[in-house]
């Protein structure tokens, strides 16, 4: 009998194909343009003039719109929608801006007008600003915790070092006054000129 041939079995390479991902296209995320707060809002004119009346203009007025790349006319209608001249349908009915005794309380309902005046009126700070009490609220708190802490340092302040603070304040005095009188002053001064004094003492 003849033998059989052994067949040789041949490993065939297998090629693995790179899988291609295609790339996801990149989402712009536009940041969101702050919202209008409806509230109602006060006006007063700078420099704490307070005229019995004032009136600033409420048309003739241009505002340059960076979007659109040109200016565009501002006029005050309170039948209209908009401020916007090129926006406005129909009859438009001027209506007067007047400040009295140097203010312009605007109701939350008046939104055209309270965008005119904090959003598009041409040199607005020079004329007139938006009162805001939570704005000044915390200034005055930063105001009163500098003083408290300038306070504090100065209550618990070395002799020698008030000595040398009063120094600058009062000059060759300071070596005739009694340590109650030193205190008194260096508190008072610590209260008057917070940031002064503190800056002082850290030196």
């Amino acid at each position: 009998m003849a033998k059989k041939q052994k067949t040789k079995e041949v490993e065939v390479p297998v090629v693995e194909t790179p899988v291609v991902e295609t790339p996801k296209p990149k989402v712009k995320v536009e940041p969101k343009k702050p919202t209008w707060e409806i509230k109602d809002r006060v006006y007063v004119l700078v420099g704490n003039k307070k005229p019995l009346s004032k009136m600033i203009k409420s048309c003739n007025i241009y505002y340059f719109d960076e979007e659109k790349g040109y200016e565009r006319e501002l006029k005050y209608c309170e039948n209209q929608r908009t401020c916007f001249v090129d926006e406005m349908q129909g009859d438009q009915r001027l209506s007067h801006i007047i400040f009295r005794n140097g203010m312009l309380p605007v109701p939350k309902e008046k939104v055209i007008l309270q965008k005119m005046l904090s959003l598009y009126y041409p040199k607005s700070s020079s004329i007139f600003t938006e009162l805001k009490p939570e704005v000044k609220a915390s200034n005055e708190v930063e105001i009163i915790e500098l003083e408290i802490e300038a306070l504090n340092s100065a209550k618990n302040l070395d002799i020698d070092i008030a000595e040398a603070v009063m120094r600058v304040e009062v000059g060759s005095k300071v070596s005739s006054m009694s340590s109650k009188e030193l205190k008194r002053d260096l508190l008072l001064y610590a209260k008057e000129n917070p940031a002064l004094f503190l800056e002082l003492v850290n030196d």
